[in-house]
């Protein structure tokens, strides 16, 4: 009897367990609000590759994003499902065309802004955009004030 009880319960923590590692975190628009530095590309940290500190800044009242992907400035809107706190997608997005120092950097940074569908916030408040088989396209961190 004992053991089957321990059996259960094990089962249980066990589906508790994987139920819990399948769930992306909530992540509620005003979250999204602010200035956020990206800090990395398909996993890849590209701190001090590009000629300025790639951004994305939300503005959650008029659903607008507005950024630099190290070199051009990009300006657009996103999207969010009605019910979904991890989706979003950007539309509409816009660059200017300068020439710039390494725009291949620049080219993965707004390839992964097209492809991104959902978002995730991890513990240390960093948030990680990702494309529809949620392989992780952008980190961001948390800009400062100013």
């Amino acid at each position: 009897m004992k053991k089957t009880v321990l059996r259960c319960a094990a089962i249980g923590m066990l589906m508790f367990m994987t139920g819990c590692a399948n769930n992306k975190s909530v992540v509620l628009t005003s979250d999204l609000e602010g200035k956020w530095a990206i800090t990395a590309v398909e996993g890849e940290s590209i701190v001090g590759k590009t000629e300025n500190v790639p951004f994305l800044e939300f503005d959650i009242k008029e659903n607008r994003v507005h950024g630099n992907a190290g070199c051009n400035i990009i300006n657009g809107g996103f999207t969010r499902e009605e019910g979904e706190n991890a989706s979003l997608k950007f539309s509409q997005m816009m660059s200017t065309m300068m020439a710039c120092p390494d725009l291949e950097m620049e080219r993965r940074i707004l390839e992964s802004i097209e492809a991104v569908r959902s978002v995730e916030k991890k513990e240390d408040g960093a948030l990680v955009l990702l494309d529809e088989k949620n392989a992780e396209m952008l980190k961001l961190e948390k800009k400062a004030e100013q």
